[in-house]
């Protein structure tokens, strides 16, 4: 497990916003593609049975680690666009 620490910085004054919501749109997009692929396969009946064990639950990690990053930049492009 990772220990995460958040810090807020006032990056107007260092960051393009704009060139920022691009950068977190298109990672979004980009997840959400991965994430698809994921869940379409282990969606698929025949895969989860077939495939070794460890192979599915690898599949299955890399998807909750996908959709917390989605999450995470979803959140913090959703902050980007209050200010």
């Amino acid at each position: 497990m990772h220990d995460e620490a958040t810090v807020v910085l006032p990056v107007a004054e260092f960051v393009d916003l704009d060139q920022e919501k691009s950068r977190l749109s298109r990672e979004l997009d980009r997840l959400a593609g991965e994430i698809g692929k994921f869940e379409e396969k282990l969606g698929n009946a025949a895969f989860v049975d077939k495939a070794p064990a460890e192979v599915v639950e690898e599949r299955r990690e890399r998807l909750a680690e996908a959709q917390a990053a989605q999450a995470r930049l979803s959140a913090a492009l959703q902050r980007l666009q209050a200010l």
